[in-house]
């Protein structure tokens, strides 16, 4: 019988990771994909190796008492519904590895409001009525206070684990505190090789001005702060600015504030695109601002850095922390007004990512966590 389950949700890079558990330990995982229907068509996943488990709260007993016969159980990120149905319900002798992904971890702080600026702030309340925004204010104590709910759930799961797998270790320090015992191990579902990115001078930097900004239609991206930089520096170029996922109305309100301020020069990208196509259209810019206060668009900088872009990035935000620590070359808001006068050695980045960020990196990772339980 296979010794590891993994819980997964539909994402582009679950195939990546498939790719790298077999190559390691042949046949000794079972890779589920949660779903809320029982049949589903997957929209990201292709692996032939996956099952589709209808997840529901009242089928949780039977997950749980399948999921019991498992030496470890392996969670993809805390993205799934009635979790701490699940987690906290698996007997004692399964071990619980979990990769941070982002917003997951982050819950377990309820203060979602430090994650944005002033102007995204004013952006997501904007054509509210008083009645809309007293109605919001009701709103926001009942959303705190489920957030309040949802974080203490978070600190119960991280104290459950035994594993932590991150590439950030700013993420893995800041959620330490409530479980000492978890190990922290260094993993990237993006590996350069998988990625499939020529050097910087295959493809050579654009000579252009254009600028990627962001990547969803999440407040958390900050958005209008952003636009409102870029108008008062006169910024001169096209600004490519991803969508495609995230809420609708939060992207509406973007694309309004970023054709009122730039007209044709901003380009929303609303569609889903292969990530071939994602790759093109990013390799158009010169700069790729990710305005984010916390970790968030991991996949993006990576690629960014291999492409030879310019990297803006906020000095708080934990990945800016760890890409300076490799040596990597990150700019910060104010560097924008002058860009092309600083100097970027693409090489150096893109040398740095490979050796940090190979295929083979990744499996020492899993395979030290497999050995742990025996598997391999």
């Amino acid at each position: 019988m296979s010794k590891v389950l993994h819980l997964m949700i539909d994402e582009k890079f679950i195939d990546f990771f498939i790719e790298q558990s077999e190559q390691i330990a042949p046949d000794q995982s079972v890779y589920w994909i949660a779903s809320n229907k029982p049949e589903v068509d997957l929209k990201y996943v292709k692996s032939k190796k996956v099952v589709i488990k209808h997840w529901s709260l009242d089928r949780m007993p039977r997950l749980i008492e399948e999921a019991n016969q498992y030496k470890m159980v392996f969670f993809h990120s805390f993205f799934f519904d009635h979790l701490d149905h699940f987690l906290l319900k698996l007997s004692n002798h399964v071990k619980i590895a979990w990769t941070f992904w982002g917003g997951d971890g982050y819950k377990y702080d309820p203060d979602y409001n430090k994650l944005l600026l002033p102007e995204t702030k004013k952006l997501i309340n904007t054509d509210k009525s008083l009645v809309q925004r007293l109605k919001g204010l009701v709103s926001a104590r009942m959303l705190w206070y489920n957030r309040y709910v949802d974080s203490q759930k978070v600190i119960n799961y991280f104290k459950r684990l035994d594993y932590c797998l991150t590439w950030v270790k700013g993420d893995y320090d800041l959620i330490k505190k409530f479980n000492p015992r978890m190990k922290w191990l260094t993993y990237n579902y993006f590996t350069t090789e998988q990625i499939g990115i020529g050097s910087p001078q295959e493809s050579g930097m654009p000579d252009n001005t254009n600028i990627w900004l962001g990547n969803s239609a999440t407040a958390t991206n900050n958005h209008a702060d952003a636009l409102l930089y870029l108008k008062e520096i006169n910024w001169s170029g096209d600004i490519y600015c991803p969508l495609s996922y995230g809420d609708d109305r939060y992207k509406e309100l973007v694309i309004k504030l970023g054709k009122k301020l730039f007209s044709e020069q901003f380009k929303p990208i609303v569609d889903f695109l292969p990530l071939s196509e994602y790759k093109k259209l990013m390799s158009r810019c010169t700069v790729v601002w990710m305005n984010h206060i916390r970790q968030q668009a991991a996949g993006n900088i990576l690629q960014a850095v291999l492409l030879g872009k310019y990297v803006i990035l906020k000095k708080e935000n934990t990945l800016s922390v760890t890409l300076k620590e490799w040596g990597v070359d990150v700019f910060h808001q104010e560097s924008l007004k002058d860009i092309h006068a600083l100097p970027l050695d693409q090489k150096k980045g893109y040398d740095l990512l490979n050796q940090k960020m190979s295929f083979e990196g990744s499996l020492e990772s899993l395979k030290t966590l497999y050995k742990d339980v025996g598997v391999g």
